[in-house]
């Protein structure tokens, strides 16, 4: 590995002050930054998981202030279309149901495709 002069002599003096060869502290080195690479990546994974499941959250909270809105109207409505929106608003909570399960088992495919 080809370093600068500067970079040439803090290694060798980390490696003098660690009793080791400077090729030994290159490999602890690379060791530590790819382990720290893999803990950035999970956390990573971890942080987007958790912003889909609050995302997903929210679109519930949505789907309950919408439901809460509509049955605040129910009384000015006709009576028949009472159990009209009744059933949209159960179907709606069916589908987001649904909508949920499967993305949470994996079943949409990301981009579009």
């Amino acid at each position: 590995m080809r370093l600068d002069e500067a970079d040439d002599e803090a290694l060798t003096k980390e490696a003098r002050a660690r009793k080791v060869s400077k090729a030994e502290l290159l490999r602890v080195f690379l060791h530590e930054g790819l382990a720290g690479f893999d803990r950035k990546h999970e956390d990573l994974i971890n942080r987007v998981n958790t912003i889909d499941g609050r995302v997903a959250h929210i679109l519930e909270l949505a789907a309950v202030g919408a439901a809460m809105l509509s049955a605040m109207d129910v009384g000015r409505k006709p009576d028949e279309r009472v159990s009209e929106m009744t059933e949209h608003l159960k179907q709606g909570f069916e589908i987001s149901q649904a909508v949920l399960v499967g993305q949470q088992r994996g079943l949409f495919k990301k981009g579009g495709n």
